[in-house]
């Protein structure tokens, strides 16, 4: 067998057996990695400089946001003031059940008050109401 046939068939194959797990999991568990829709905010330029109104910073901790996240990272939000939410915005919130701050993904919308968060690097997922919601990741600063 040639080495662009055996290459062929190899990579049939990892896209074969990753279609299986895919799909053996329903479809609220499916991790997937998709960057969040665009963010619009507010914004206005001053001498040359961009200003953005209600969006807040801080550096950002853990790694269960890992590969999105790092940490150290700082992470700016748009206060969040009861907009559209989607699947795939990254979300910083307060934990009612850990009793903590955590920055996860929505993983699913279940109603307008109520929306499935995971860390991209977390197995464990939590069921939230919108009003524990603080703001909408808009941009991330690299270190």
């Amino acid at each position: 067998m040639s080495s662009n046939k055996y290459f062929s068939l190899i990579f049939l194959l990892m896209i074969l057996s990753f279609s299986l797990v895919a799909c053996q999991q329903p479809a609220y568990l499916k991790i997937n990695y998709l960057q969040a829709h665009h963010t619009e905010v507010d914004y206005f330029t001053e001498n040359d400089k961009l200003m953005v109104n209600n969006v807040y910073c801080d550096r950002y901790h853990g790694s269960s946001m890992n590969p999105i996240l790092f940490d150290g990272n700082i992470v700016c939000f748009k206060e969040y003031k009861g907009e559209e939410l989607r699947q795939g915005n990254v979300i910083h919130y307060v934990s009612t059940t850990y009793r903590m701050e955590g920055v996860h993904r929505i993983i699913a919308i279940q109603s307008p008050d109520s929306v499935i968060v995971q860390g991209d690097n977390n197995l464990v997922q939590e069921e939230i109401n919108t009003s524990q919601i603080r703001g909408i990741l808009v941009a991330t600063l690299y270190k």
